[in-house]
């Protein structure tokens, strides 16, 4: 299986920032990568695959409320409304 990863990263300690056994990589979203999850063997040692979990809640920055991104931000942006208030007034 050849896959096209867009990063890869050693993940390093926090504290003592020396480089831990563990690795980020990024690949693109689509249904042949999605067979990353089956990989069990990696350069002959048995490997554990898992999905980023980010801590924390999350929060777009645009509006700053929490539990969702820019995608499901339903909210005008403040700029626009007073724009658009100023122009009818």
């Amino acid at each position: 299986m050849a896959f096209n990863p867009g990063k890869v990263v050693q993940l390093t300690n926090r504290r003592f920032k020396l480089p831990l056994l563990a690795f980020l990589v990024v690949l693109p979203r689509n249904n042949y990568d999605e067979k990353i999850f089956i990989v069990d063997r990696l350069c002959f040692m048995t490997v554990r695959i898992e999905t980023y979990r980010a801590n924390g809640v999350t929060q777009y920055y645009s509006c700053n409320l929490f539990r969702h991104n820019s995608e499901n931000c339903r909210k005008t942006a403040p700029s626009l409304i007073r724009t658009l208030q100023e122009t009818v007034m």
